[in-house]
């Protein structure tokens, strides 16, 4: 019902019966994860089997959908194309059913190569460090090779279990690297020790924050000593580089993004933006910044300055999640928006939220935080929605005509 929702509000009504692109045009639909639909109880895939009606125009019952309100009126789908993509069986992912697959042409992509992906990934840190010193220009290759080291052997070493099923590393960790390293400035970086500790700390951002317990810890602190030596050598400890921070959380915004190095002045610089986000919005934000406060806010503020930096905060309860999250969102000059539940809360008061959130960041043009608790979680629905949001930036069928039209409006 989502998937067909959202091709009519996609296509274009061009007669009753007869939906496609504007004229002289061809709609190009591109469908993510197509083996993702979970199957029903004797094995249907809803959505599967409307790709492919709308796909199959050999016969008068294809090539289109049946309307969900007028019995009887079928809808055929003109100029549209559909380009998709998936990966291998497995994980939570289905086969794709071959009444769906022959009518596809089969394109495999195998994984990049290391000289592929360093190929890549040089070419953007030796552009970068051509705005430093000279003596910087040699760093380009062992960063890039020391960051693919540890990128291959980390998918070798800690593999997803049962009970550690987010260790799923992939090719957009290691973009997140140097994505991290490319946020420093020149003249932030007084040496080259200092610049490795930077290396050291985005790959601790990236794949140390994502592990569970000391012993994966402990084997990827070894890796990084190990990759120290072998790039680098470096003969350093976990000493040297285990709590390094870079943030820009210690001075107002634009701030340059830079190493922490004295957690007292941070401490400091914190308490002061909670003074301020006290008299700034009446709540009183009563913190005690210690050592993991402060690296913990270093970690949420990273991610905010960076693009698609949505992040899935994991602790017990009063742990200072949301608290640490609506401080680093003033921090960084953002809205923190938050949904209040009531009796009676449900699909339609949540889709009521996110048009208002989605207006505020889009239409109003203003950075939005959008805070969302599990104790929030009404309905598995509502994660469908933010699963949405998070992959196409939209939800299907969630504004009325009318209300596009007056976005559009306020974004011209």
């Amino acid at each position: 019902r989502a998937l067909q929702a959202f091709f009519e509000e996609k296509l274009e009504k061009i007669r009753k019966n007869l939906l496609g692109p504007p004229s002289g045009k061809t709609f190009l639909f591109l469908i993510d994860d197509m083996n993702m639909p979970m199957k029903e109880t004797y094995g249907a895939q809803p959505p599967i089997e409307l790709l492919r009606q709308i796909i199959n125009v050999k016969d008068d019952k294809n090539g289109g959908f049946y309307d969900l309100k007028k019995i009887g009126l079928f809808k055929r789908v003109a100029k549209t194309l559909f380009l998709a993509a998936n990966a291998p069986p497995g994980g939570g992912r289905s086969e794709v059913t071959p009444r769906l697959i022959r009518h596809f042409h089969l394109v495999n992509i195998p994984d990049l190569s290391n000289a592929s992906m360093k190929t890549i990934f040089l070419s953007i840190v030796s552009g970068f460090l051509q705005t430093f010193s000279s003596d910087y220009a040699p760093l380009a290759d062992p960063v890039v090779d020391g960051a693919l080291e540890v990128y291959v052997d980390i998918q070798k070493a800690l593999l997803p279990t049962p009970s550690k099923s987010h260790y799923t590393f992939n090719l957009r960790d290691l973009a997140k690297v140097i994505q991290g390293i490319l946020m420093v400035e020149a003249k932030d970086i007084g040496s080259v020790d200092q610049f490795l500790r930077l290396w050291c700390h985005e790959n601790a951002r990236v794949f140390r924050d994502r592990l569970v317990d000391d012993e994966d810890k402990g084997w990827l602190d070894a890796k990084i000593t190990s990759v120290l030596g072998t790039h680098f050598h470096r003969t350093w400890g976990v000493a040297e580089f285990g709590d390094a921070l870079f943030g820009d959380f210690i001075a107002a915004k634009p701030a340059p993004y830079v190493e922490v190095a004295d957690l007292e002045v941070a401490a400091k610089s914190l308490r002061e933006f909670a003074e301020d986000y006290t008299i700034n919005l009446n709540k009183p934000m009563d913190l005690v910044f210690f050592k993991d406060a402060i690296q913990h806010i270093g970690r949420i503020a990273r991610l905010l300055r960076q693009p698609r930096g949505n992040a899935l905060l994991v602790g017990v309860g009063g742990s200072g999640r949301q608290s640490l999250t609506r401080l680093a969102s003033f921090i960084a000059e953002m809205k923190c928006f938050q949904i209040e539940l009531s009796r009676g809360y449900g699909m339609n008061e949540f889709h009521e939220d996110l048009k208002k959130l989605l207006m505020q960041a889009g239409a109003e043009n203003k950075p939005t935080v959008f805070l969302f608790n599990d104790t929030q979680i009404i309905t598995e629905s509502f994660l469908e929605d933010i699963n949405n949001i998070l992959n196409a930036g939209e939800v299907p069928d969630l504004f009325a005509v009318d209300e596009l039209a007056k976005i559009i409006d306020l974004v011209r």
